[in-house]
């Protein structure tokens, strides 16, 4: 069907709304667009918790009613947190970019205002690196390709971070609910998020209010390894970020 990702969500938020429950296989059908699509879409909208996914299948939360307006909610803060993050970059920087839909944000701000800024970027996720080789110097690890992260993984990924020296790395998470720090859902992906903060010299979280609803499972960095978090201050998530703050982080609001 050829239209854009936020589009195709809209339209399969709707088509749930309708019937409830669907198939990656049949939404991809419907669509026109691999599985992996889909996939890639669905993490996006459960991750902003409008849908639930199942084995094969995506389905509505019970408190579905309002999903279409708290994404929209969400991508206003991700936007907003962007350009927060673009005050931190300066002319000549190497970046080490994650992957993950606030990072993405990021990127097209980058691609939209950073073009004359002489920037090197440095990230595992392959759409990442899809946009900005047209405007930078980029560079992408080999290995093995995750696709529901689209994003690179393995040994031969980590070894290869482990020898680049980045300026600032932006990083995304699953979560951070009743967590010691920042979370990923797929224990494969820790040593590659592990070895790209290492290679900064300041390490930025770029976490959306809705990230303070829920977490991965395993703990990749530690708010105290953690040199900066931009967010979005409400009253639900407020006590969390004065605690977050006592362990030495610098909160930056959008």
């Amino acid at each position: 069907m050829g239209i854009h990702s936020n589009e195709r969500q809209d339209k399969i938020f709707s088509m749930l709304e309708s019937r409830g429950r669907m198939s990656v296989s049949d939404l991809a059908e419907y669509f026109q667009v691999t599985e992996t699509t889909i996939r890639r879409d669905l993490i996006t909208m459960e991750e902003n918790h409008q849908i639930v996914r199942r084995r094969g299948f995506a389905e509505l939360p019970l408190q579905a009613t309002s999903g279409l307006r708290r994404r929209n909610t969400f991508q206003e803060e991700k936007q907003r947190i962007a350009r927060k993050a673009m005050e931190l970059i300066s002319y000549g920087t190497t970046l080490a970019l994650d992957s993950g839909t606030s990072v993405a944000e990021l990127v097209h701000v980058l691609a939209d205002e950073g073009r004359d800024m002489g920037i090197d970027v440095i990230t595992p996720s392959i759409q990442t690196a899809s946009e900005t080789c047209r405007f930078f110097r980029t560079s992408m690890p080999g290995g093995y390709v995750f696709p529901d992260e689209v994003s690179i993984g393995g040994m031969s990924a980590v070894r290869f971070l482990e020898g680049v020296t980045t300026d600032i790395a932006f990083l995304g998470t699953t979560g951070i609910c009743n967590t010691k720090g920042l979370t990923v859902s797929y224990p494969l992906m820790m040593d590659v998020k592990r070895a790209l903060l290492s290679s900064a010299s300041k390490k930025v979280a770029l976490v959306d209010s809705s990230k303070f609803l829920s977490r991965g499972i395993y703990t990749y960095c530690s708010f105290r390894e953690l040199d900066t978090l931009i967010t979005v201050r409400t009253e639900e998530n407020a006590p969390v970020l004065d605690e977050i703050a006592k362990q030495g982080v610098e909160i930056i609001l959008a």
